[in-house]
This record gives structure tokens, sequence and C-alpha cells, in this order.
């Protein structure tokens, strides 16, 4: 009873503290206009077709990458090899 007690306290003054940080407003299209943004002004020096190459490119590897890492993962779980 006593350490509930202490952990409603506790617990309360998380709470209050919590209340003290102002609420955030989200806008919900406001980085997707601004990645439209960025690509109309790339468009005027850059096809958009080559920035997609490029995009695809730079995905793929980030892929592969990431893909190589989880079975590097998965390998090093299996004992006696390291």
């Amino acid at each position: 009873m006593i350490i509930e007690t202490l952990l409603n306290i506790l617990g309360a003054c998380i709470d209050g503290l919590v209340l003290l940080i102002p609420d955030f407003v989200i806008v919900g299209f406001g980085g997707f206009a601004g990645l439209i943004e960025v690509f109309t002004s790339v468009s005027s020096f850059m096809p958009l077709s080559t920035l997609g190459i490029c995009i695809g490119i730079w995905l793929s590897f980030q892929m592969f990458d990431l893909g190589y890492q989880a079975v590097m993962w998965v390998v090093r779980k299996i004992p006696g090899v390291s």
C-alpha cells in the first residue's frame, strides 16, 4: 500500500510534467508539399526521369545493404559462427 501511494505520487508528478509540454499542430501534407517543391526546382536543371533513376539506384543500394546486414545479423546468432 505504501509502494502504491509512492507510485501514484510519482505518476502524478510525471503527468504534471507532461502537461507542461505545449501541444503541437500537425500539418497534414506540409512535408509532401516541400518535397514537391524540391522536385520542381530540380527539374529546371535535371530531367525528372534522370532524378528518378538516380533515386532508384540509391534506394536499391540501400536495400541491398539493409538485406546484407540482416542476413549477417542472423548468421551471427548461430552458435559457432563468427
